[in-house]
């Protein structure tokens, strides 16, 4: 029950922000990112070990904004104010944001990494160095694609809503019916990684994707 309320809420969220517009859709794929981030840097994470750590949250925090901060020019933000400069004069109203976000991004940008690394420093403790390394490196690799991609992907949601339609929504319909299948009508193990995947529900999931992305490209 509780995945299929999860699903309705997730399918609404995105039916609502496609009729808001462009920048309210980009906005919940950004904010997607960002929480699967989250849950990709709990994965192995040691309770006991991170709170010894007074700057691990700190630490945890930074990257996805560093690299949000990072792309927001090059994406979002050049949609909207530079290929879009028709609606809002940025460079002449906000001189200041567009310097920060134009003119000196890249030593801004830097500065933020400097900080980031000193405060991976200082919270190097003795007999933890092992942890603390494997953990920082989890958490730069979980920044990459979570981040990166919903930042581009913002950035052609411009050049189509139809797109992000296929692709999202694929997904999704993928994720929901391979439930449904699988709980209906599972009887077969698919891997022993994940015990509770079984073949019906795969395939069950891809036809129905593949009917989906039927009727939605006609």
């Amino acid at each position: 029950m509780t995945r299929v309320i999860s699903s309705a809420l997730l399918l609404g969220s995105m039916t609502l922000c496609y009729n808001m517009g462009h920048v309210y859709y980009s906005l919940l794929l950004i904010a997607f990112g960002f929480k699967c981030y989250w849950e990709l840097i709990n994965i192995n994470r040691h309770e006991l070990k991170d709170s010894k750590n007074k700057l691990i949250n700190l630490i945890e925090a930074m990257p996805p904004f560093m690299q949000a901060f990072y792309l927001l020019p090059k994406t979002l933000i050049r949609r909207i104010l530079v290929d879009n400069d028709s609606l809002i004069n940025f460079k002449k109203e906000y001189p200041t944001a567009y310097n920060v976000l134009f003119v000196h991004h890249t030593m801004v940008s830097a500065s933020f990494l400097i900080v980031m690394l000193l405060m991976f420093t200082l919270s190097l403790q003795k007999g933890q160095y092992k942890y603390q390394f494997k953990r920082f490196a989890w958490i730069t690799l979980a920044t990459l694609v979570p981040i990166t991609s919903p930042m581009f992907l913002s950035y052609y949601v411009y050049k189509g809503f139809f797109w992000m339609i296929i692709c999202n929504g694929s997904v999704m319909i993928n994720d929901v019916m391979a439930y449904v299948f699988g709980k209906a009508f599972g009887r077969t193990q698919l891997i022993k990684l994940s015990p509770n995947k079984t073949w019906e529900g795969f395939i069950g999931g891809g036809v129905s994707t593949v009917i989906f992305a039927m009727l939605v490209s006609k």
